[in-house]
Parts: structure tokens; sequence; C-alpha cells
């Protein structure tokens, strides 16, 4: 922990070390507003973005799936 966490109690927002698809299970299995706060859109939104994309010819790459590929977009 920094000294100002230390200090004044502040928790980062951002503090999972998941990385990858193991990210995109937890934003998607955990509390709603982790998914819009990170992503800017709701779940069911986030997986009919994701449907249609497929629908119109995104596909997984070698390493990286579809959703992440989306996620990664999403969170820029």
């Amino acid at each position: 922990a920094t000294v100002a966490q230390s200090i004044l109690g502040v928790k980062p927002v951002h503090n999972s070390i998941l990385r990858g698809d193991a990210w995109i299970v937890e934003l998607l299995d955990g509390h709603p507003s982790r998914m819009y706060n990170n992503l800017g859109m709701h779940k069911h939104v986030f997986c009919q973005l994701t449907r249609d994309l497929r629908l119109r010819g995104l596909d997984n790459s070698r390493s990286v799936s579809t959703e992440e590929q989306v996620a990664i977009f999403l969170y820029i």
C-alpha cells in the first residue's frame, strides 16, 4: 500500500489482478455496476453487442477471444 492509502484509507477502484478472459469472466459474473463502470454498458448490452459482432464476422484470434477484443475496445 502507498503512504496515501495507509494514511487516508483510500482504496484503488481498479484493483483486479486478473487479465484476459479471466477479467471478462469476472466482469460478467460480478456486480452489474463493475461492468458498467469498466465498459460503459450493461451486461446484456455487452453480450448482445458481442453476438452481433460475431454474426458480422468478428472471431476469436489465436490468443484473444471476441469478448476480450470488444472489452479492450470499450475500455480504452
